[in-house]
């Protein structure tokens, strides 16, 4: 996969480029470059609520019928783009944010390759390739040795749990919910057992919503309406028979690192936890998924949220759309890890 920079492409389309395509900055920042990149640009996929298919080479009748109902599958009832000529042979291709140009859909969800290997390719150059820097890598894995050394002092043997409750300015009310809630959609101690150790991957560490809204307005004017919990604390957890534990309580592990890696810490030590459960329609907690898939642990992923606690281990394995991943990330056509 080779990369420039946006400073380096713009430098070179001072000189490869017909003159009216040429910038005349190489420097351009915000609604500049979106305008310019979108002026210049050879081709401006529409591809929004679409998959693109990209057949196979030399195709034989067997594999024409078995590929055709493997896109089918994928697609879902979605159109399906082809990847042409135009897209092919265009040196500056540009997805504007918006529109029928939005690509808000995860990579093996939009793109359909004809060929299972190349299938499966793909996910691994992604899953090996599109991942964080060592320095985030390895400042989680100190943070998951940590825990698990928490975790063997309370006589667990290291094991432990993990759980992602997004909260404060989080758009979607119904899944901002209290912990005592959480435990109900748990099923009390059926999935995570009294006596774990739980690590919680918040925005909310304290248990006191602070800077939490719901319909506009900040949740401490308006306890009690969704998406505002009126026990915003996580005693719940620890009347549950749980041992709560957040990052913060791991600093001789984290001492050194940006704290701007701090979400991507608590993502890799939630990836390696025995039981996760995530929020539904959070992207982190979908990567997260994503994650365990990689390592062997993605039926062992659950949402607590209520009416959706079980749909990440639910049969269906494909699927599209930002509110959850699916199998098909981590696997190939046969259901094995990649």
């Amino acid at each position: 996969m080779h990369m420039i920079s946006m400073e380096e492409f713009l430098k070179r389309q001072q000189s490869e480029v017909e003159i009216w395509r040429r910038p005349n900055a190489t420097d351009f920042w915000g609604q500049k470059l979106w305008r310019y990149l979108k002026k210049s640009a050879d081709v401006k996929p529409e591809y929004s609520g679409q998959v693109v298919a990209m057949g196979r080479l030399n195709p034989t009748a067997e594999t024409k019928a078995k590929d055709a109902e493997a896109l089918k599958k994928q697609a879902a009832g979605r159109k399906v783009a082809a990847y042409d000529s135009k897209a092919q042979n265009a040196r500056h291709v540009h997805f504007p944010a918006g529109g029928k140009h939005r690509l808000l859909n995860h990579f093996y969800a939009f793109g359909f390759f004809g060929d299972p290997q190349q299938r499966s390719f793909y996910r691994r150059l992604i899953r090996d390739s599109m991942r964080y820097r060592d320095e985030i890598q390895c400042a989680g894995a100190r943070v998951v040795d940590a825990v698990r050394a928490h975790s063997r002092r309370l006589g667990n043997d290291g094991t432990f749990y993990a759980l992602h409750i997004r909260r404060g300015d989080f758009q979607f009310k119904a899944v901002k919910i209290s912990a005592g809630e959480i435990v109900e959609n748990l099923r009390g101690n059926s999935i995570i057992p009294r006596g774990a150790l739980v690590y919680l991957a918040t925005d909310d560490p304290d248990g006191v919503c602070k800077g939490c809204w719901a319909n506009k307005k900040p949740c401490k004017d308006q306890l009690g309406v969704e998406g505002c919990p009126k026990d915003a604390s996580w005693d719940a957890f620890v009347r549950n028979g749980w041992h709560v534990t957040v990052l913060r309580n791991y600093t001789e592990a984290t001492h050194g690192t940006n704290p701007n890696y701090f979400g991507m810490v608590d993502s890799i030590v939630c990836a390696r936890a025995a039981v996760f459960a995530g929020t539904w329609f959070s992207t982190f907690t979908g990567y997260i998924h994503r994650l365990r898939g990689y390592h062997g642990l993605g039926e062992e992923t659950y949402y607590h949220s209520t009416g959706k606690v079980d749909l990440a281990r639910s049969p269906k394995s494909i699927g599209s759309g930002y509110s959850r991943e699916w199998r098909i990330g981590w696997t190939d056509d046969g259901g094995a890890n990649i």
